[in-house]
């Protein structure tokens, strides 16, 4: 095979996508679904978060509640003064999209409890045995429902 014809086999091989392009541009998608869902938990974690929260003497967060469409909504036309209009709008995008965000969920949901469970682990392990008991009642308090790692890690998780 002469140069030219080496150059135009190597072109056509380029624009045909094999397996290892598929799985990188199936990955690719699936990180910018987790990443846009993440991004609208993070806000309307906040938006919630701060419509609920009542500054008190124990500065401890509001207790958790139900994140329905509905307490999203009023919380954020708390927040941003929403028409009715834009709320029916907000609710409609729920109904559309919660369903996409579930499946997303329900996919990456293992990867992020390993992820957060390492991190927990990891710091256990920097605090001193009086800081892990406080450490695991600040989770509890701070993340009401998320597991809490035990303070023990087997042999071959370091």
């Amino acid at each position: 095979m002469n140069a030219s014809e080496n150059v135009a086999a190597n072109a056509t091989t380029a624009r045909e996508p094999g397996p290892a392009r598929t799985l990188a541009t199936a990955t690719a998608r699936a990180a910018a679904l987790l990443a846009a869902a993440s991004l609208l938990a993070f806000v309307l974690g906040l938006a919630v978060g701060r419509a609920t929260a009542t500054p008190g003497v124990t500065g401890r967060p509001a207790p958790p509640i139900a994140m329905t469409p509905d307490v999203v909504v009023a919380a954020l036309t708390r927040e941003l003064a929403l028409d009715p209009a834009q709320q029916a709008r907000v609710r409609d995008a729920f109904r559309r999209h919660q369903g996409a965000v579930d499946d997303a969920w329900r996919a990456v949901a293992p990867h992020v409890r390993a992820a957060i469970d390492s991190t927990q682990m990891d710091i256990l392990d920097a605090l001193r045995p009086d800081q892990r008991a406080r450490f695991r009642e600040y989770l509890r308090t701070s993340h009401p429902g998320m597991p809490v790692a035990s303070s023990e890690r087997r042999p071959d998780d370091r």
